[in-house]
C-alpha cells in the first residue's frame, strides 16, 4: 500500500472534525451508469477530513490507477487503497482511506474468512487533532456467513483502541441487530448518526461508532450516486481528555505539528495477530510514505 496524493494539512489545529463514510460501489449510480466524477462531487459537498471507503476499484479496465487515487487529485486529498482481491494479475477490489489530514500510519488488518472469494478487511490509521491523536478504523463486512465472527473482532478491535476512536464502516448490519446491541452495550461507544437531522433511507447498513468524542451533528446525502448514502458526522475533542463515555451533544439533538505514537496499542495488537492466523492475508503496515501523481 502507498499513500497517494497530498494532505492539505499536516493536523487539524481545532477540537471538531468530520468523518464519512461512503460505500461508492465501483462509482455506479442507481440509474446503472460509472460515474466516478460524480461520486467526487457528493464527497466534496460535505468537505469531510476523513473518509472511508468500500467497494473501491483497484483498476479498472483501460487505466493504471485505483479508483481512490482518482478521487484524490479530484479533491486534493490523500488516499490509500487496500484490496481484498487480486484478479488477472492487478488489485481487484477493496477499501480505502481518504483524508485532508496527514496519516500517522496504515494498518491493512484481515477478516476471518471461511468462503472462497469473499476476503474482507479493515484499515486502521491516526492523525492528530488539537494535538491529540485519534485513531480511526474502517471496515467492510460480509453479508451473510462470516458477518457476525467479522462484527465481534472489529468490535474487540475498536474498543481495544485508545480513545479519541472512530469507526466508520459497512458492517452490513441494521439497526434491529442483537448482535450489534449486544456489542453496544459493552464498550463505551455510541451511534454518531443519533443526532442525524434528516430522513434515514430504508434498511441502513452504514454506520459511524465514536468513543472519547462530543458529536455534534450528523446526516447522509442519499443521491443516487451509489446504492448506498454517505453518511458523516461532526465530532469534537473534550477540552479535557474524557474519562468517562462519549456523550452526543445537546445542540445536536435539538430542532432545527504534535509527535504521537503511530503503533496500535498492545491489546489491538494482539488483536491483529490473531486475525493474521485466522486469514489467508497478512497483516500490512505502511508509514506515511507518499506518491505525488
Amino acid at each position: 500500500m502507498t499513500v497517494e496524493g497530498r494532505p492539505e494539512v499536516s493536523e487539524i489545529t481545532g477540537r471538531r472534525f468530520r468523518v464519512a463514510c461512503f460505500n461508492i460501489r465501483r462509482g455506479k449510480g442507481n440509474d446503472g451508469v460509472r460515474d466516478l466524477n460524480r461520486t467526487a462531487d457528493a464527497i466534496r459537498r460535505i468537505k469531510p477530513d476523513v473518509v472511508g471507503l468500500f467497494e473501491v476499484d483497484g483498476r479498472p479496465w483501460g487505466t493504471n490507477r485505483n479508483q481512490a487515487a482518482d478521487l484524490a487529485d479530484q479533491l486534493g486529498m490523500a488516499a490509500v487503497f487496500a484490496p481484498t482481491e487480486r484478479r488477472f494479475w492487478h488489485d481487484h477490489f477493496g477499501n480505502a482511506l481518504l483524508s485532508r489530514v496527514r496519516f500517522g500510519s496504515v494498518n491493512r488488518i484481515p477478516l476471518p474468512c471461511t468462503q472462497y472469494r469473499k476476503f474482507r478487511n479493515a484499515l486502521l490509521t491516526r492523525y492528530v487533532v488539537g494535538g491529540r491523536t485519534v485513531n480511526f478504523l474502517a471496515a467492510h463486512l460480509d453479508r451473510v456467513k462470516d458477518r457476525e465472527q467479522q462484527l465481534r473482532d472489529v468490535f474487540a478491535l475498536f474498543h481495544s483502541l485508545k480513545a479519541p476512536a472512530v469507526l466508520v464502516g459497512d458492517l452490513n448490519t441494521m439497526d434491529n441487530d442483537p448482535l450489534l446491541h449486544e456489542l453496544l452495550a459493552r464498550g463505551d461507544s455510541v451511534n454518531a448518526l443519533l443526532a442525524c437531522r434528516g430522513d434515514w433511507p430504508q434498511r441502513r447498513v452504514d454506520w459511524i461508532l465514536a468513543r472519547g468524542v462530543n458529536v455534534l451533528n450528523s446526516g447522509c446525502v442519499d443521491d443516487g450516486v451509489s446504492d448506498h448514502p454517505l453518511m458523516w458526522a461532526d465530532l469534537e475533542l473534550p477540552e479535557d481528555p474524557p474519562m468517562g463515555n462519549t456523550q452526543i451533544s445537546r445542540r445536536a439533538l435539538a430542532p432545527g505539528s504534535s509527535e504521537f505514537d503511530s503503533k496500535p496499542g498492545a491489546s489491538a495488537r494482539r488483536l491483529m495477530t490473531s486475525q493474521r492466523h485466522r486469514s489467508r492475508t497478512p497483516t500490512t503496515r505502511i508509514a506515511t510514505r507518499r506518491t505525488d501523481r
